[in-house]
């Protein structure tokens, strides 16, 4: 998957499909090849626009999250959406970023399917964290299910962000 990110192409569209909990993810960035790529813009809370060592743009969704809307046009803007957006640029704005690739390269959108590493934090798990994401799996990209299920388990149980009572 490697060579192809770097050699200019991605392999087809795939859709993803929701995946019952398994309970069996690898713990993450454990012997998983990363790619290093230049965070050109953040899109929302789990989307970017990255480049490749090879120049080409490509946008990143990231996997095993999804955040409350904020730019897209036929919905609203969703509670903590702006907040997630925010954070996600806070934490990734100009930086260099490592790509972590799980069974599917690409969404049903043609956007790269990753986990996000910044200075070694997993950028999906931080947001789970904060209640500014949702964990949400879809087969076959379940590699760090349970960790991120975990970290918003914690989240709910600390009442922050989207799990808040305000």
């Amino acid at each position: 998957m490697l060579l192809a990110l770097v050699g200019g192409g991605l392999g087809c569209a795939d859709q993803q499909l929701p995946a019952a909990s398994t309970g069996h993810a690898a713990e993450a960035g454990e012997g998983y090849p990363r790619l290093s790529v230049d965070v050109l813009r953040v899109v929302d809370g789990d989307t970017i626009l990255v480049r490749l060592p090879n120049g080409a743009t490509e946008r990143v969704r990231y996997i095993g999250i999804d955040t409350p809307e904020s730019v897209r046009p036929e919905q609203p803007v969703e509670p903590y959406g702006p907040e997630a957006a925010n954070r996600n640029r806070e934490l990734l704005s100009g930086a260099q970023v490592e790509l972590e690739f799980d069974v599917q390269e690409r969404d049903r959108y043609g956007r790269v399917l990753a986990y996000v590493f910044a200075d070694g934090m997993l950028v999906n798990r931080r947001l789970v964290e904060e209640g500014l994401a949702f964990a949400i799996t879809y087969a076959p990209n379940v590699r760090n299910q349970q960790e991120l299920l975990d970290a918003q388990r914690q989240a709910r149980q600390e009442g922050v962000g989207i799990w808040s009572t305000d």
